[in-house]
């Protein structure tokens, strides 16, 4: 599986965050002129076993994220955040590294028309790739190699929804996604001179994902259960590629590495949850079948202030 995997996973826990934010300032009282400040922690599971191109590995992502946003009117905010990640991949038995980054995103959403909203966010990422070990078995020997390299990403995304009033206490609508991420890992020599160490070129993916689905938002005054079904079409890259070859020689290779499939369902259940008048707490669960990076669970939790 590529370097990037790790650049994506960061800024999907990033925006899993802001949107469980997003929905509790949808629904409770935020006029114009008052100051929220948010934090909260996401993560992510991945299980490749599924996956018979990348391996039987597992992938487990941390991450911290800290945002503040002003109403500027009583139907337009403005905020930004800053989030940091701390994960580890094993694509493989033979195969980890671990990825520390950091992230910074603005913005933006607007409600029209009595249920319309429309959310805009973008971001710039950095991160640091320590520890990338590649093993290799050679007859009853295990030689390691290791190496680090950086890469950097750039996203946006609009999100746009219509909440239609079911009765007082409940509303149900459609919504709409569009998401565009460019990531970029820098090619790494392995440290070693041994006939075993690599060298690796860039590593560049373009991510280009669609999305349409329904969602049901409740009031029930002490907690404030949503529920959101999404279908998603990747329109950008669908194969993971990495090319080098071996330091001792000036042959070089390229390979397409896990395939990602085009399609996929996402099925996510949250809460918001007021804690008093100007404090609540937000949580989510998501659940992802049928990547080519193997199942998908994600999960996040967190706490905002209005000032």
């Amino acid at each position: 599986v590529a370097l990037n995997q790790a650049m994506l996973a960061m800024s999907r826990d990033m925006r899993n965050t802001l949107d469980s934010h997003l929905q509790q300032q949808r629904h409770s009282e935020n006029p114009q002129g008052s100051l929220s400040v948010f934090g909260g922690y996401a993560g992510q599971h991945y299980d490749y076993a599924g996956n018979l191109v990348a391996g039987k590995g597992n992938a487990t992502t941390h991450n911290l994220t800290l945002g503040v946003d002003y109403k500027l009117t009583d139907n337009w905010l403005l905020g930004a955040l800053i989030s940091g990640s701390d994960d580890n991949q094993q694509p493989t038995p033979d195969y980890d590294y671990k990825m520390r980054g950091w992230l910074i995103s603005a913005y933006s959403e607007l409600a029209f028309s009595s249920g319309g909203w429309i959310n805009a966010d973008l971001h710039f990422a950095a991160a640091d790739y320590d520890d990338i070990i590649r093993r290799i078995t050679l007859g009853p020997a295990i030689r390691s190699e290791k190496g680090s390299t950086d890469g950097k990403q750039l996203g946006a995304r609009i999100t746009a929804g219509w909440d239609f009033p079911v009765a007082s206490w409940l509303t149900t609508g459609p919504t709409l996604q569009y998401a565009l991420d460019y990531s970029k890992v820098s090619g790494y020599s392995e440290q070693s001179d041994s006939f075993t160490a690599m060298r690796f070129n860039d590593q560049t993916y373009h991510s280009q994902i669609g999305a349409v689905g329904w969602r049901v938002d409740s009031q029930l005054g002490w907690v404030n259960p949503w529920a959101q079904v999404s279908y998603n079409h990747q329109f950008g890259d669908n194969v993971w590629r990495a090319g080098g070859g071996l330091k001792s020689t000036q042959t070089s290779f390229t390979r397409d590495t896990a395939q990602q499939d085009t399609n996929w369902v996402d099925v996510s259940v949250g809460a918001n949850v007021p804690l008093g008048k100007d404090v609540a707490a937000f949580a989510s669960l998501s659940q992802t079948g049928g990547l080519s990076s193997g199942e998908q669970f994600m999960y996040n939790l967190g706490v905002s202030a209005r000032f």
